[in-house]
């Protein structure tokens, strides 16, 4: 092998998949796409209806979600060696979508409506496990505790009027 084509193998190799640009079929995110991302949390967050903020944890989940499973074309021994591609926005998609979803469990406690708020939480308890949504799922966590512990006691005071 000739110098030259040792020098250009290297630089082949030390490039990798760096050159090879994005993933196929992952895309930033459209500022319009963004945008409607954006007022669905924020008309989460302001939302008083646990129904409303159910739809709106639906919506952004979907979204939050929507790149994962992206090494599918890949053989099953090199799946754990790809990673998965960086959110690129301001703020992620997934961290909008466990705030609401806690945000919606409280609501639907609030409202009296414990199978909602168990259901949200256990919605982040379940999907969001990346450690820099660890504060969501210990909000969740603590939720769940309150649900069930209520869940518990109910169950017991019917027991005993009987």
């Amino acid at each position: 092998m000739t110098r030259s084509a040792g020098i250009a193998l290297m630089c082949f190799l030390m490039l990798g998949c760096q050159s090879m640009g994005m993933t196929p079929g992952l895309r930033d995110l459209p500022e319009e796409q963004f945008q409607s991302l954006w007022r669905v949390y924020t008309q989460c967050l302001a939302n008083r209806e646990a129904a409303a903020v159910r739809e709106d944890v639906e919506t952004l989940s979907r979204a939050a979600f929507a790149n994962e499973g992206i090494g599918g074309g890949l053989p099953d021994a090199l799946v754990g060696w790809v990673e998965t591609p960086p959110v690129r926005l301001a703020v992620e998609p997934k961290a909008m979508a466990a705030a609401c979803a806690v945000h919606g469990g409280r609501i639907a406690w609030q409202a009296g409506h414990p199978e909602t708020a168990h259901r949200l939480y256990s919605l982040v308890v379940r999907r969001f496990h990346e450690p820099h949504l660890a504060f969501y799922v210990k909000e969740a966590d603590a939720g769940l505790a309150l649900v069930e512990r209520e869940a518990i006691k109910s169950h017991l005071t019917l027991v005993d009027s009987r």
